[in-house]
C-alpha cells in the first residue's frame, strides 16, 4: 500500500483507539517517516524518544517532527532499541520511560520476543505498552496463505513477516497486565491486527 494511502487507512483504522492513550515520557518504537506523529496529544505527553534503526528515514522523520510542532519535545535516535549503551547515551535506561508505543513495528524485527523484553524493562513500574499490530490469521487457511507469501514477503517488504503469532510474542515475552487486548481482522484477511495496552506489572 503506498505511503499516502496508508496514512488514509491508518486515519480510519482502530490505531486511533489507542493512541489517546500515550501519554508522559514516549519512546516511539520504530517511528520510521514519522505517520503517526499526528496522532500525538502533545498536551499529554512530556518528552518523546523516535527509536529508529533505519538512517534512510532521517530526513522526512525530522521533517515530520518539524511539520506536527513537536521539536520541543520529540528527539529521533538512531540506534537498535536493543543498543542499550545507544539509549543510555539519550538518557534512556531501565525503568525510565511512562509509555511505548509499537504501532507495525514487531512485524519486521528479528527479535520479536528480544524487543518486547526490552521494552518492558525500559518502562517504568506500571507504565504502558501501546501497539497497534499485524500478524497471524486466526484463519488456518488464510494462515497457509500468509507462511507461503511469507516465503518471500520479508525480501520485498523490508523484513516484514506476515505469519507472526504477535499474542504470543506480547504476551509471553514479559511479564504485563492485560489492560486492553484485541484481535480484529477478516476471515480472508492478510494482515489482521492484534491492538491495545499492556501494563508493567508492579513488583510487590
Amino acid at each position: 500500500m503506498e505511503a499516502p494511502r496508508f496514512i488514509a487507512y491508518e486515519s480510519t483504522s482502530s490505531l486511533t483507539s489507542v493512541t489517546p492513550a500515550v501519554q508522559g515520557t514516549v519512546l516511539e518504537l520504530g517511528p520510521g517517516t514519522g505517520n503517526q506523529l499526528s496522532y500525538f496529544k502533545s498536551s499529554a505527553i512530556t518528552r518523546v524518544y523516535g527509536v529508529e534503526y533505519n538512517l534512510e528515514f532521517a530526513e522526512v522523520l525530522h521533517a515530520k517532527v518539524r511539520e506536527n510542532n513537536l521539536e520541543d519535545i520529540y528527539t529521533p535516535v538512531f540506534c537498535d532499541i536493543l543498543d542499550a549503551n545507544a539509549l543510555e547515551r539519550h538518557g534512556i535506561v531501565e525503568n525510565s520511560i511512562d509509555c511505548v508505543t509499537s504501532f507495525q513495528v514487531l512485524c519486521c524485527t528479528p527479535d520479536p520476543t528480544a524487543v518486547v523484553a526490552q521494552i518492558w524493562k525500559l518502562l517504568k513500574p506500571g507504565g504502558e505498552l501501546v501497539f497497534w499490530e499485524h500478524g497471524a490469521s486466526s484463519d488456518p487457511f488464510t494462515l497457509l496463505a500468509q507462511k507461503f507469501w511469507t516465503l518471500f514477503w520479508p525480501t520485498i517488504k523490508g523484513g516484514c513477516y506476515l505469519d507472526r503469532n504477535m499474542r504470543d510474542i506480547l504476551l509471553k515475552s514479559a511479564d504485563w497486565e492485560v489492560v486492553e487486548l484485541r484481535y480484529e481482522g477478516e476471515k480472508a484477511s492478510m494482515m489482521p491486527r492484534t491492538l491495545g495496552r499492556l501494563r508493567k506489572v508492579v513488583a510487590e
